[in-house]
């Protein structure tokens, strides 16, 4: 069985679409984090943070959720500068056991703005959830959580 040939597998239209989007001044579209879920577990040695990663496009609209799958997920602890790692899965979930600790977390794609949540303090046996809408373009949409809410920090908020 010989192997596919490669740019075998996508969709022509949307790559048409993207292309004449571009030309009529349309180069990016902003990324957001539209749900925070504080929340408690029985498991008081460890944190998670959790939730979906969905994709925006230049025809879909802020009600519309496209799975992203494999949109990478980093926490960084803050005080250790250890390093937590995870993909979203193909429904766009992802799960990250951490310590407790104040983390830098990042949802980011290639080709889709990269959201950066500042100083996200977890509490021994505590649960996080964001849910985050990636926009095509190259700018990080920035946010810090305050009190239970999140607060946008960068000028880019088309």
């Amino acid at each position: 069985m010989a192997a596919p040939e490669l740019g075998t597998n996508y969709d022509e239209s949307k790559l048409v679409f993207l292309v004449d989007s571009t030309w009529q001044g349309i180069d990016q579209i902003d990324s957001e984090i539209t749900e925070l879920q504080p929340s408690r577990i029985n498991d008081a040695t460890s944190a998670i943070l959790y939730g979906d990663v969905f994709y925006k496009t230049f025809t879909s609209s802020d009600s519309e959720n496209e799975p992203m799958a494999f949109a990478i997920i980093t926490a960084r602890d803050i005080k250790t500068d250890s390093i937590y790692e995870e993909y979203s899965r193909l429904n766009g979930a992802y799960k990250l056991k951490v310590s407790a600790s104040c983390y830098d977390f990042e949802v980011s794609y290639v080709g889709y703005n990269t959201v950066k949540v500042t100083n996200v303090c977890l509490q021994e046996g505590e649960l996080l959830g964001f849910t985050t809408k990636m926009g095509v373009g190259n700018s990080v949409n920035e946010y810090y959580v305050d009190e239970g809410k999140l607060v946008r920090t960068d000028s880019n908020t088309k």
